[in-house]
C-alpha cells in the first residue's frame, strides 16, 4: 500500500499524519488500511491529556454508532478530526 501521504484512502480520510490515532470497532478488511496510516494506532481509547487529534469509527447499526459516538466525545482532542 502507499505511503501515508500517498495513499489515496488516507487522503479522502484527509489523515495528514497524526500520531496517535484512535481507530473503533474496524472490521478486518480495515486493516491493511490501518497499516498504511504508519504512525501509533490504538484500538480502545487510552487516557490521554490532549486527546486524540484522529478518531475514525465503524458501526453497523444506530446503537454501535451512539456507542462509538461516546467513546469518541470522551477521547478527541479539540482540534480533532472524527
Amino acid at each position: 500500500m502507499p505511503a501515508a501521504s500517498t495513499n489515496p484512502v488516507l487522503k479522502k480520510l484527509l489523515f495528514k499524519g497524526q500520531d496517535p490515532l484512535l481507530v473503533l470497532r474496524a472490521p478486518e478488511e480495515f486493516r491493511s488500511v490501518a497499516d498504511a496510516f504508519g504512525v501509533t494506532v490504538h484500538t480502545q481509547a487510552k487516557s490521554r491529556r490532549e486527546g486524540y487529534a484522529f478518531v475514525i469509527g465503524f458501526a453497523r447499526s444506530m446503537a454501535e454508532a451512539d456507542v462509538i459516538a461516546k467513546i469518541a466525545k470522551s477521547a478527541v482532542g479539540e482540534e480533532a478530526l472524527f
